[in-house]
């Protein structure tokens, strides 16, 4: 398994349906929500394992550079 990080705002409602529901979040069952909320954060992070989204991060900086411990939203990555 070689894990490929990247920073993109741009999914297909699959890959993170797929992830959300993997760590049990409610907003999975909201695919088309995610995409959409993907757009709006400043910064977004992925792990991807070949083509499946494995892992995501994502935050809202405060425009001066510093992040709010309230604004940066990980998700775990998903369970083997």
């Amino acid at each position: 398994m070689e894990i490929v990080y990247k920073d993109i705002h741009e999914f297909k409602k699959e890959d993170l349906e797929s992830l959300f529901l993997s760590v049990e979040w409610s907003s999975g069952h909201y695919p088309d929500k995610l995409v959409v909320a993907m757009q709006y954060f400043e910064t977004v992070y992925t792990a991807w394992d070949g083509d499946q989204l494995v892992g995501l991060i994502c935050g809202i900086d405060l425009c001066d550079g510093r992040w709010h411990h309230d604004s940066l939203r990980p998700l775990s990555a998903r369970p083997s």
